[in-house]
Order: C-alpha cells, then structure tokens, then sequence
C-alpha cells in the first residue's frame, strides 16, 4: 500500500513538473513571437521614413508636373531633388494636402496593405505656431496685434524674433492696388508680443479712400534660435483655391484679374503677371519659387470684386490610411524643411490585425 502511495504521489510531482514547464516554455515562446513582432514593426516603420523622407520618388519632379497624376507614380518620396538631407518638397506634400494622391494608393507604394495589414498615419506639422488677434482699428482696418509664438508641443517661445510683413490690396476703378510695409519685435518671456500698425495705415489713408473692395493680409515670419516658422492672416473674405507647383485652379478663373499679388515673405509683395490657360487654371508666369507662401488673385463675380487666396505654406498635413490601433505602435519623429522653414514629421505605423 506504501509503494502505490509514494508512486501517486511521484507522478502528481512529475505532472506539476511538467505544468509549470510546459507553461514558461509557451510564455517565453510568446514573448519572443510578440518582440519579433514587435522588431518587424519598427523595421517597417524605418523603411517607410527613408522612403518617404530621403527618396525623391518617380517622377522626380511629380509634385510640380501637374500632368503627373497618382496612377503615373511608381515610386513614392517627398525629398526635393538637390535639397538638403532632410528637405521635402512643398510641391509634393501639397498634392497630399489637396487629394491628388490618396493614402490608398501610398499604401500601394509603399508595399504595405494587402496580406500584410500595415497601416500608417502621417503628420507634418510647423515646429513654431504663430497667432494673432487682432487689438485695435485704424479706419476700418486692423491696425493692432496681439501676437503669441509656441512651438508644436505648446510650449511657449520666449526671445523668438518675429518679422510682419503688413500689406493691404484694394481694388479701385477696375485696378488692383496694394501697399505694405515691415515691423519687427521679439516675443517676451510668455512668448508673447504686440504690433501696432496704426501710423503707416494713416499714411496712406488718402490712397485708400473710394475702395470697392478691400484685403488687409498679415504674414508673420518667427526664428526662434534658427528654428524658422511662418504664419499668416486675411482680415476679410477670401476664396480659397488649389496650387499646384505655377498653377492655381479655381471655379471663377474666368473672371480673374491678369495679376496675382504674391507673398515672399519676410520682406516682400510683388504683383506678377498670370496666363488664363482655361475657365478654372491659371499658370504664373515667371513661376513660383519656394520661399512663396501665398497667391492673392483679385477676380469679379456677378460685378463684385473679391480675392481668392492660394495658400502654400505653412503646411499642416494629416495623410493616414487608418485609425492608430490602440495596441502596438511603432512610432518615429524627424525634424524636417520646406523652403526655408521647419516641421515635424511624424510617422505611426500599426498592423491592422492587432487592433
């Protein structure tokens, strides 16, 4: 009776033995599954930054060509041919901010999608927000800021120098007019500042007497220890329109003015001449350049004068072809240019059958 005893009980001690065993054994197997899981995930994700990042794509030149459509690419980037390391290019980026190439065929570039699941979203956000809100009026016209600088955390920009380039465009008789002037200031220790605009409006007060219509347009320039970032402001009605590399397409291109106003910030506003191509495109003539933030274009609807305004920059892009899974991520940030400006790319990647 002993014998059998001590022979159960070895074979309960065996079979707890062999429990536990079996046990770390599976868990360690899943551990090791669930970091190479994890590894393959961050290799993806690198992949796609030296593509996205440092690969200019084919076409190079995709993003200013605008026969170049998204059934034409075979090889997805957003590096600017000849940039510097980390330079995109802003003609590119725009055609994602339009919706002339959509995530579905990035994926497709990318190698992601089918079998694989992988799914990614994309954020090109400025490093420096600039605000403004308006404080006083001087005939009619914003003529005092309040200004704040933070950076894309929101966290505030104390010392960050800032460059207003004021301008004020008004149509008189049938003819486009503008004028504009400089101011510089430095934000404080809340990051903070103010302009005050008021003497040079009055200065030109008697050229803007019997206006039909009438745009006052801010561009602020910031450098916060040679991180660069710009914003800007319409204090009236506009109409937004596309851009696409020298190209604007609008409904009412029709009726447009033969000149755009266009915006080089910090310092300048010149007017350049522009080509009617059909009813809803216009091409600039002598092109447009990099450091180019915005395109105003006078145009007359049903006999009223309005300006429909082309933005470039600064861009802010949300480019993602699903939801972030709330599970494994893998997620890389790069401080990248366009023009003369900085952001912050970042890139999440996920698998879908992990949601």
């Amino acid at each position: 009776m002993k014998i059998l005893l001590d022979n159960i009980f070895a074979f309960i001690v065996l079979m707890l033995i062999l429990s536990v065993s079996m046990t770390m054994l599976i868990s360690s197997s899943y551990n090791s599954l669930a970091q190479t899981g994890e590894h393959q995930l961050e290799e993806v994700s690198a992949s796609i930054v030296q593509k996205t990042v440092f690969d200019a794509g084919y076409a190079p030149d995709w993003g200013k060509d605008v026969q170049i459509g998204q059934e034409d690419l075979t090889v997805f980037g957003l590096h600017k041919v000849d940039g510097d390391v980390y330079e995109l290019d802003i003609n590119k980026v725009l055609k994602l901010v339009n919706g002339t190439i959509d995530p579905k065929t990035v994926s497709g570039l990318l190698g992601l999608g089918g079998e694989t699941r992988y799914r990614f979203s994309m954020e090109i956000m400025p490093f420096l927000n600039i605000s403004a809100e308006v404080t006083g009026y001087h005939l009619n016209i914003p003529s005092a800021f309040s200004i704040t600088v933070e950076n894309y955390a929101k966290r505030i920009s104390p010392n960050c120098k800032l460059i207003a380039l004021y301008s004020i465009i008004w149509i008189k008789e049938g003819q486009v007019f503008f004028r504009y002037t400089n101011a510089s200031t430095i934000t404080n220790w809340a990051g903070e500042a103010s302009l005050n605009m008021t003497p040079w409006l009055e200065s030109i007060r008697t050229e803007l007497e019997g206006n039909e219509a009438i745009l006052p347009y801010l561009v602020l320039s910031g450098n916060y220890f040679q991180i660069k970032g710009i914003s800007h402001f319409s204090f009236g009605q506009t109409t937004p329109i596309r851009t696409v590399g020298d190209y604007l397409f609008f409904s009412s291109a029709e009726e447009a003015s033969e000149r755009a106003i266009v915006c080089a910030p910090p310092y300048y506003i010149f007017s350049e001449r522009v080509d009617k191509l059909d009813n809803q495109t216009l091409k600039i003539q002598d092109g447009i350049e990099d450091s180019i933030c915005s395109m105003i274009v006078p145009f007359n609807s049903n006999g009223t004068y309005q300006f429909a305004l082309a933005s470039r920059l600064p861009i802010n892009l949300l480019f993602q072809s699903g939801l972030p899974s709330t599970k494994k991520t893998s997620v890389i940030s790069r401080m990248v240019k366009m023009g003369d400006y900085d952001y912050l790319f970042k890139l999440i990647v996920w698998r879908e059958v992990e949601a």
